[in-house]
């Protein structure tokens, strides 16, 4: 198997998983010229009439519940000058929230965006997801009049018949940085980036910095003006994120870094956490951090940090301090590997 076959079916198996299911187009009267560009123009104002418009409740293949207090804030910062990182855990819809504010913000003219990631192939499957809610969407291609320019791995190209522009996606990684990327003398409006920081990122002092160096690059490669917007995970002591959201806590600024922690269960409304209770009241309604936490289907303590953005070390890979016990008798059923050491006759223990 070659490169090529590789990241076609690895691109088949994220379509497959994508956050948009088929949908149908506008029949009927709201097929209408009239009816049609009083949507496009109401569309292009507003991107929650934009949401439910073209990405329906019915659309979404995992089921659907009404934007909460995160949702509003991406879209907010996906306006902002700057960079702004939002850290929360999984199954939040952060991602396509953001993919979905990119098409949108493509749509009303800002039309060169970057998806900026870790891993190049993960932002060019970004990109792809781009392509295909653009292209493979009814509601957007008979509204939109959408097609495919140009689409290979450094470039998604879509034309749009209805707004006369050709709206530029551009995969980017942490080490194939946007600088220079300037497409038709014009640098891009803006990047959406996601996973910059993974489990298996380096979390030492220099990697931080030139990771941090990397996103304050990206910004100065934006026309001026620009907006980075992002997600990811706060999900050990020493990554990045964490080591942002303890100075934000102190009162320590960066200039044009802001980052936004975003805990499944906040105790109280705070300066830095502006909620109080479940982060996504409209699809975990829960009354407390356990019953949210059994809603979030959690088991291991060190998740549980990771999720209320107040991450801890792993007491252990194989044999986490959360299965340790003890028995003074085993018991009748239990069943696995025992070892003993050989050295305990030695030690006056055995």
């Amino acid at each position: 198997m070659n490169l090529t076959q590789s990241f076609e079916e690895f691109e088949a198996a994220y379509k497959a998983k994508t956050f948009i299911a088929p949908q149908e187009g506008f029949t009927g009267k709201q097929a209408s010229p009239v009816l049609r560009n009083k949507r496009i123009e109401k569309a292009l104002k507003d991107f929650w009439y934009f949401d439910r418009t073209y990405f329906p409740a019915n659309a979404h293949r995992q089921g659907y519940s009404k934007p909460g207090i995160l949702h509003k804030a991406l879209h907010k910062t996906s306006m902002t000058p700057g960079i702004h990182w939002h850290l929360a855990h999984r199954n939040l819809a952060k991602s396509a929230y953001g993919l979905k504010l990119v098409m949108w913000h493509l749509l009303r003219g800002q039309v060169i965006w970057g998806m900026l990631c870790e891993d190049l192939r993960k932002a060019r499957l970004m990109m792809k997801a781009i392509k295909f809610s653009m292209y493979s969407n009814p509601r957007l291609t008979s509204d939109f009049e959408t097609k495919i320019v140009t689409d290979n791995e450094d470039m998604l190209v879509i034309q749009s018949g209805t707004t006369s522009k050709q709206m530029i996606v551009l995969p980017f990684s942490l080490d194939r940085n946007p600088r220079g990327s300037s497409v038709s003398m014009d640098r891009p409006d803006g990047i959406f980036f996601d996973d910059i920081e993974t489990s298996t990122s380096s979390f030492t002092a220099e990697a931080l910095e030139k990771r941090l160096g990397k996103l304050v690059e990206a910004l100065k490669s934006l026309r001026t003006g620009g907006t980075m917007f992002g997600v990811g995970n706060n999900l050990d002591p020493d990554c990045l994120a964490n080591k942002l959201i303890l100075e934000k806590e102190k009162g320590i600024s960066r200039d044009h870094v802001h980052v936004y922690p975003w805990p499944d269960w906040s105790g109280a409304k705070t300066e830095i956490v502006p909620y109080k209770g479940s982060v996504w009241k409209a699809a975990y309604p829960a009354r407390s951090e356990s019953e949210m936490r059994t809603m979030r289907a959690i088991v291991d303590d060190v998740e549980q940090s990771q999720a209320q953005c107040k991450p801890v070390k792993a007491s252990g890979i194989i044999f986490p301090k959360s299965l340790y016990d003890e028995y003074e008798v085993l018991p009748a059923d239990a069943c696995g590997p025992a070892y003993v050491d050989p050295n305990l006759a030695l030690k006056g223990k055995g």
